[in-house]
């Protein structure tokens, strides 16, 4: 994830104050702070409020869980006309 993150702070298109949800990709609770962690060392922080899981109540479901998170965001947010998604694998 930390040599992701890199490139991706590395764009001066993108800043991390612009993301609007954040959709972290972990398979347990136990590394939302260490996703934070390299967050901070990269140069790339979204602060915790613009974080969007379903870890809580849908649980690990390996492979699937992006897609499931995208599509449990989408029918969670406003509808509006666009916005940009950055994938971190």
């Amino acid at each position: 994830m930390g040599q992701a993150l890199g490139r991706i702070a590395a764009n001066p298109k993108l800043r991390a104050e612009d993301v609007d949800w954040y959709l972290p990709h972990y398979s347990s609770h136990y590394f939302r702070d260490k996703f934070y962690q390299v967050m901070k060392e990269t140069g790339f922080e979204v602060l915790y409020d613009k974080w969007f899981t379903n870890l809580p109540y849908t649980g690990n479901v390996g492979s699937a869980s992006i897609y499931i998170i995208m599509e449990e965001l989408f029918c969670f947010i406003p509808e509006r006309d666009g916005f940009p998604i950055v994938l971190c694998c």
